[in-house]
């Protein structure tokens, strides 16, 4: 009898000729036969009974079937419906598996065993499976949470800047800095309210003409050698000066002046107000004067000694020193 539509198993073989209820017919079992096929067919692919056309054979495709009867393979390739030769398996082939149970964390789709949360034996990283690391085996960036004021978190790097230090640090893990002012630091032993930075202990600077040389001069003026001078910097607006000279007063009550002027960053002219002197006479003596010096310019200041004399005035040893401030 013809295989019905719904049968899928139990076929003894291929018929080779129609016969009517009761005749004998030669069955293909095993080996090589002709089918008649319900639509196109693919050399070497899988034959099963046609479900769509009552005692064909049909093309079950190139994967051994999982269900049903397996009558063959067929021989070739063709377009469309036809008798085609095909190779018998001969008894009953009936594709089938043995079915595998697999317990989490395996899981099974199809012919894939999968295992999403085994552990990786090497190559930690996001291609082997770990999400949350980066290609280094490290914690990636994405996976840090952001700091609080209670809790640890990820931030970036820093780069140190001179005369500055980190003052804050964003709950996006973003450090900042800014310059310290005195405000910032604890009181020191004088002031109210803030530091008082230390200034370096002023270092002072000294020049000597030991010539004895005269002048008659009313104006102050220099001296053949000219000097002494010294030049300095003034970090504020003051400097100490002193003048020293060995002097010898002029004759007819005469008054001898040694003074100093200043050039540079600041003008300033000799002045009586700023000098050592000594009146009408002709004794000889070691004379200082000290001078704190106002209203400079900060800057490199020169202070260049002057002299002036009502009549001949003879001066020795002559001396400058000036401590800048």
């Amino acid at each position: 009898m013809n295989a019905a539509t719904s049968d899928t198993t139990g076929f003894v073989g291929i018929a080779q000729t129609t016969q009517s209820a009761g005749a004998s017919v030669d069955v293909v079992l095993r080996g090589q036969s002709s089918c008649v096929f319900d639509g196109s067919t693919t050399a070497g692919d899988y034959v099963q009974a046609s479900t769509t056309t009552a005692g064909d054979c049909h093309d079950a495709g190139s994967t051994r079937p999982t269900s049903g009867q397996i009558v063959g393979r067929v021989l070739s390739t063709n377009g469309s419906a036809g008798t085609y030769t095909i190779e018998a398996f001969g008894l009953e082939s009936v594709g089938a598996e043995s079915t595998l149970t697999f317990n989490s964390p395996l899981s099974r789709s199809t012919n894939t065993i999968s295992c999403s949360n085994c552990e990786q034996t090497g190559n930690k990283n996001a291609a082997s499976g770990y999400a949350g690391l980066d290609s280094g085996s490290k914690l990636s960036a994405s996976q840090l949470p952001n700091p609080s004021s209670s809790t640890l978190g990820g931030i970036q790097s820093f780069a140190a800047l001179s005369n500055k230090w980190i003052n804050a640090i964003s709950t996006s893990g973003v450090p900042s800095a800014t310059q310290p002012a005195a405000s910032d630091l604890s009181n020191g032993t004088t002031g109210s309210g803030a530091v008082v930075l230390a200034t370096a202990i002023p270092t002072p600077s000294g020049a000597t003409v030991a010539t004895s040389e005269a002048t008659s001069s009313t104006t102050y003026t220099d001296l053949t050698t000219s000097g002494p001078a010294v030049t300095v910097t003034v970090s504020s607006t003051k400097a100490l000066v002193t003048v020293t000279t060995r002097l010898s007063g002029g004759n007819g009550g005469a008054t001898c002046f040694m003074g100093f002027a200043v050039s540079g960053s600041t003008t300033v002219a000799a002045a009586d107000t700023q000098s050592l002197d000594q009146e009408g006479s002709s004794l000889i003596s070691q004379k200082s004067a000290i001078y704190l010096v106002t209203g400079l310019t900060a800057g490199s200041n020169t202070f260049t000694a002057k002299y002036k004399g009502g009549s001949s005035c003879t001066y020795a040893n002559r001396n400058i020193i000036v401590t800048p401030h």
